[in-house]
């Protein structure tokens, strides 16, 4: 018992190390919008969408009135805690089958990896991260009662991925490639025997899988009856068009938000190398048939998991963010999780060589992590600064003209980012100036008022009138900010 809890202690100190500038007060953009609606409306659009655990989340911050800067501590603390039980059941279970203290460490590494992956970051920056957390742990448990077996376990598989669909749809992402890991621990060797048992274990897994979304697609539709109003895109169920959607925009797209994380040549050159690993083990092993199945089920749930809910969701509202596709950046990992695990790698060379690889992983991910945390703080405190200097200026013409602005038309200037220049294009990096309701939010927010204003953009006239071939480096309110009477112009750099 002290050996777990001070391995727990270990990995919660080294996740708090890489997660640290999140306990620092920061908002991410969504938070403003948080922030300007209030725990009870964040609360009801949670429920709206079926994530039943935020919702109660903000509904409880709601009821003690929790103060909304201190929600980016609370939530770095509570999802460090629930990955770190995620990683230890990992663990647990995959080192297991081995005495030899260099692939238990590699393993650990490895388990670590999956759950402080570089798309992390996007789960870990919102205030509800502490829900996200809970959502991953409860698919752990999940898988890891599946690898139990027996009826009782089967249930409380079930009842864990029902929770996890209802704290955040995405973290489901993880199951099947956990279950084909831990399973495929327990294989016999036999070619029949194995494939016949890990199909079941599959069915029972796709089978709590299915039946807990379509009992969250159930809140979707009682939250639509109860409030009125619909936010869920499920509908609409065109098999093959969804497919089409996938294939030729969901998975691009995929690839293009991984790769704002994470350097193209980097990411493939370790998945690359991992299989290089595997195809060794597999060499090396005499049942290679049922060890190339396993190795491809598992880089085939990875890549696919993500994108089975949009099958059954209509296309044209269909997209991709960083933390809908977690699984498919934790490749190099669960493809040297199997190797180490089933594949014998045990002469020293191979041991020492998948410890030095596995922890050249933990390092790369981790400084990552770590990078994109520190961007995503200095994108906050950009944001603020811009519309504290946005609300001073507007202020400012509102106390000498006795005028209160209402209306505000927005364009964006001839070379307008939508990043800001000191981090990677990725969603720890996105301006606010980029997405006009944040604007709206964060503007009401920090301006001590409540304006009446929404954000709308521009027309083409009046910017050829006020702005046309006009390009800027930085805020400058005497030539981007124009006024008349109740109306703002602004134009965005």
């Amino acid at each position: 018992m002290k050996k777990k809890i001070k391995l727990f202690i270990i990995i919660f100190c080294l996740a708090t190390i890489i997660t640290s500038p999140n306990f620092v007060t920061s908002h991410a953009l969504d938070s403003y919008c948080n922030m300007f609606g209030g725990y009870n409306s964040t609360a009801t659009w949670f429920f709206q969408n079926g994530r039943v655990f935020s919702a109660l989340w903000f509904w409880f911050l709601g009821v003690i009135n929790f103060p909304f800067d201190s929600i980016s501590f609370v939530s770095a603390l509570g999802v460090n805690l629930f990955l770190t039980g995620a990683i230890i059941i990992v663990y647990n279970i995959m080192s297991k089958y081995t005495e030899n203290k260099f692939i238990k460490l590699s393993i650990l590494l490895l388990s670590f990896t999956i759950f402080y992956s570089p798309l992390m970051i996007e789960v870990v920056m919102f205030d509800e991260a502490i829900v996200m957390g809970l959502g991953i742990l409860f698919v752990a448990l999940c898988a890891s009662q599946i690898y139990k077996g027996g009826l009782k376990y089967y249930i409380l598989a079930f009842v864990f991925m029902v929770f996890s669909v209802m704290c955040y749809q995405g973290m489901a992402c993880f199951l099947i490639p956990l279950v084909i890991l831990f399973e495929s621990t327990k294989f016999k060797g036999g070619l029949k025997q194995d494939v016949l048992f890990m199909l079941k274990k599959l069915v029972i897994a796709f089978a709590c899988y299915g039946i807990a979304f379509v009992i969250d697609l159930g809140i979707i539709k009682l939250a639509e009856s109860v409030i009125g109003e619909a936010t869920g895109n499920v509908g609409k169920i065109d098999l093959l068009a969804n497919i089409s959607h996938i294939r030729f925009f969901l998975l691009p797209t995929a690839l293009s938000t991984l790769f704002g994380y994470i350097k193209v040549w980097l990411y493939y050159g370790l998945v690359i190398i991992s299989l290089i690993f595997a195809v060794i083990g597999i060499i090396r092993n005499e049942f290679k048939i049922i060890n190339v199945l396993l190795l491809i089920g598992v880089v085939a749930s990875a890549i696919c998991m993500p994108f089975v809910p949009n099958l059954v969701m209509n296309s044209e509202q269909n997209y991709m963010a960083a933390r809908t596709v977690l699984s498919i950046t934790i490749l190099p990992s669960i493809v040297m999780l199997l190797t180490l695990a089933k594949f014998n790698l045990d002469a020293k060379f191979w041991t020492y060589s998948g410890l030095v690889f596995s922890t050249l992983i933990c390092i790369i991910y981790s400084f990552l992590f770590y990078q994109n945390t520190r961007i995503d703080l200095e994108r906050f405190k950009q944001d603020l600064s811009y519309v504290n200097q946005l609300n001073t200026y507007i202020g400012y013409y509102e106390n000498e003209n006795d005028i209160e602005i209402k209306h505000i038309y927005w364009a964006k200037d001839t070379d307008s980012a939508s990043y800001y220049s000191s981090g990677y294009n990725n969603g720890a990096n996105n301006r606010i100036t980029g997405e006009a309701w944040a604007m709206v939010c964060a503007v009401n927010d920090y301006s001590g008022k409540n304006y009446d204003i929404t954000y709308e953009e521009m027309s083409k006239d009046k910017y050829n009138e006020l702005f046309k071939g006009k390009n800027y480096k930085k805020f400058d309110p005497d030539t981007q900010l124009h006024y008349e009477g109740d109306t703002l112009y602004l134009l965005i750099y």
